[in-house]
């Protein structure tokens, strides 16, 4: 991280990141892994490591709107803002510190989770953590602590939210541009998009454990993704 935020000074939230990172980190479980997704590490490499890098399921008994022009009806789910949530995943937003029954470990991730109110990193399962990109000085969003511990808790209408709710459209806002700069994403507006592209940059050459998880939108299950490997 520290030399690939020397090497893109554009990322000012990465170089915010690292210069406040501790001496070192403890993992809860004991292992010292960093992980990263898959397909992260086939564009670090231009090294693909198996047919499909990720992948994200939608299931068909929702009622899906698929264009947020115009607003989402009521009793529609946003199509877009959960794809937004799952794919965001499959990207390195993810915490799998306190993951059950498998070994707990890191991610990039974990580097901006800290005990809220605090420059001590979030270090215990079920506790309060906040995401903050200047070593806990600022807290700028509260993580979920009940659902998957990479998902905001709801406070504000954003698409990393733990649950989303039917007839409210979910966009990409600041703040989450902010996460994914913060796990080694760098904003790109050389071309043209309807929305926001990220340009791959992590020093990490590691892959994530494959799991399945879940998005929750009300109290239904209609996305999911596996979204890596170990190494």
């Amino acid at each position: 991280m520290t030399a690939y935020s020397a090497s893109h000074p554009s990322n000012t939230v990465m170089s915010s990141v690292v210069s406040h990172l501790p001496v070192s980190v403890s993992n809860p479980g004991g292992s010292n892994g960093f992980f990263l997704p898959e397909a992260v590490y086939a564009a670090l490499t231009d090294i693909s490591v198996g047919a499909t890098n990720a992948y994200v399921g939608f299931g068909g008994g929702f009622n899906w709107q698929y264009t947020q022009t115009g607003g989402i009806a009521a009793g529609a789910y946003d199509f877009v803002g959960v794809a937004l949530h799952e794919i965001t995943h499959a990207l390195g937003r993810v915490s799998y510190e306190f993951v059950a029954p498998n070994t707990p470990f890191l991610t990039p991730l974990d580097l901006v989770r800290y005990n809220c109110g605090s420059t001590t990193l979030n270090s215990t399962s079920g506790s309060t953590a906040c995401f903050s990109i200047n070593g806990g000085i600022t807290d700028l969003a509260v993580f979920s602590p009940t659902s998957d511990s990479a998902d905001l808790n709801g406070a504000t209408i954003d698409p990393f939210n733990a649950f989303m709710s039917s007839g409210t459209t979910y966009t990409m806002t600041s703040l989450g541009n902010q996460m994914m700069q913060s796990v080694g994403w760098t904003l790109s507006t050389a071309v043209p998009e309807p929305g926001t592209v990220y340009l791959i940059g992590v020093s990490f050459i590691a892959m994530i454990v494959a799991r399945r998880r879940k998005m929750r939108p009300g109290s239904g299950h209609p996305a999911w993704g596996a979204i890596g490997r170990s190494v």
